[in-house]
This record gives structure tokens, sequence and C-alpha cells, in this order.
């Protein structure tokens, strides 16, 4: 690292960023992400009231940067009447546990015989999606998943996913349009076309190489 640590907070005022994939892919590099799940209104952030609040607390940690970072976001928004906006900030160094957890998610998704795939589809197709319904929020997947009752996906298994979820995600801070966004999204394509566009590229991915994701994703287009 050239300047001998960590980037303490690497903010995307950009859309649809706040994913495991891109967490993963920076997380070697940053400390504290903070994004948005969805597309950003485009007036972007509210630079004068995020820096103005920083500024009475020139000390805040990294994480704290990232709760009020998330808090002045969503309040400028809801104060403007603008209802669809999210912003959360995610600890980067206890990322590792949720890729893990979501790799044996994945090993285990690609084990499912026709039938709990097809649950496990329903799961997918009703959680929380985004400006693209390939991005899906993780927390609601998963909470999905266990009213289905999959028989091949042990309820310890989801359960440590949503613990590593609560665990790296530091803030979490959405518009009521979006009370079902957890902070972090994966990528969960719907149709053949979606995949084929992006596989390729995706396999080049650190989540990917780490989390075997794919194999998963394969398995639910298959039972489709």
């Amino acid at each position: 690292m050239l300047i001998g640590h960590k980037v303490d907070v690497l903010g995307f005022d950009a859309c649809l960023m706040a994913m495991v994939e891109v967490g993963r892919e920076i997380s070697d590099s940053v400390d504290v992400m903070i994004g948005s799940e969805e597309t950003e209104p485009g007036r972007g952030w509210p630079y004068d009231l995020m820096i103005g609040r920083w500024a009475k607390n020139a000390k805040a940690s990294a994480a704290d940067v990232g709760k009020l970072w998330t808090e002045e976001m969503i309040q400028s928004y809801l104060s403007q009447g603008d209802g669809e906006v999210t912003l959360s900030a995610v600890d980067l160094n206890k990322l590792g546990g949720l890729v893990k957890s979501l790799g044996s998610l994945g090993n285990m998704v690609a084990k499912l015989n026709a039938s709990d795939a097809r649950k496990l589809n329903s799961a997918v197709s009703g959680a929380q999606a985004f400006a693209y319904d390939d991005y899906v929020d993780i927390g609601d997947l998963i909470s999905l998943a266990q009213k289905e009752s999959i028989g091949g996906l042990p309820s310890d298994l989801l359960s440590g996913v949503t613990a590593a979820l609560n665990a790296s995600v530091i803030s979490n801070k959405t518009t009521p349009t979006y009370k079902k966004a957890t902070g972090l999204s994966v990528w969960m394509p719907k149709d053949s076309f979606t995949h084929m566009q992006y596989a390729s590229i995706y396999d080049t991915l650190k989540f990917e190489k780490d989390a075997s994701w794919h194999a998963a994703i394969k398995t639910l287009l298959g039972a489709r």
C-alpha cells in the first residue's frame, strides 16, 4: 500500500455500488465502504450537511463517519420528499465472514434438488431488488428463503449468513420505499440472457474466486 495503510473510508456517490462483490473487490485496500444499493437521485449526496456534521467531530472514526454519512443522506432526501433512497456503510474488515458464509450457502444451493431449487427461486423473485432486478438484497433474500423451509438449506446456515451480514453492515439507512433493504446486495440473474452477458466477467471477481457463487447461480437458472 502506497500510503502505508488502508484507506479509512471510500464513499461511492454513484448508483448500485453497495454490493458484496464490490466490497470484496476493494476490501484489501479499504476499511469502510459507503454506497447505495439503489440508483442515487440526480442531486447526489448533500455534502454540505455531511461534511458540516463531520467537522463538528473531526476525530470521528471511519465507522462514525459511515454512520453520520448515511443518516444525513436519508434525512436530507426525506425532507425533500424523495422516497427512493438507500445508503449503507460497511466494515470491509468484517466482510470476510459474509463472503465465507455466502460461499457455504452457494455450495449447498448448487446441490439442491429441483424442488428445493424452485422454492429458492421463489425467494429470489420476491426479494427486494433494485434498478436492475438481478441486484438482490442479501438480508431480504435470506429472510424469504427461511420462510420457504427449503430442506437442502439448514436453518443454521441461513441464520449464519444473516449474522455475518449484520456484523459487517455498520449502518443501513433507507427511505420507507426500501424498508426491506438491509445494506448489501448480491448478483442473482433471473434469466439466461442476463447471465450470459456478464458470466465471464463475473468469474474474474475476487468474490467469485472466494465464494464460488456462480455455481449457485447456474443451479437456480437451470431450475427456472
